[in-house]
């Protein structure tokens, strides 16, 4: 595999990456103003809480549940597009995982 190919699949999940943290952060805002309104009341802008995945899942709106199969295909694709391409994690400098 040449370099600039390499370069190109690196660069294609990287944004991957990115994409599937900021359909995350978006699907949890919409359950913060919607379902979770009520919790979300005590927390003050700059507060930190970690959130899962499987928390989203457990949804009883439809927008949400939606962006969770999204999420849930961008992170099959990143998966396996690291796997068949020996991608490793400093290649890739890798972000947080949301689970």
């Amino acid at each position: 595999m040449n370099t600039e190919y390499r370069e190109h699949l690196i660069n294609s999940v990287q944004s991957l990456i990115c994409f599937e943290v900021e359909m995350f952060t978006n699907a949890l805002n919409i359950q913060m103003s919607g379902e979770y309104k009520d919790l979300s009341e005590p927390f003050e802008m700059g507060d930190v809480v970690k959130f899962k995945l499987s928390q989203l899942k457990a949804s009883d709106d439809i927008n949400v549940l939606k962006m969770v199969e999204c999420i849930e295909v961008t992170r099959a694709a990143i998966l396996s597009m690291i796997n068949l391409n020996n991608l490793s994690e400093e290649e890739l400098e890798l972000v947080d995982d949301p689970e």
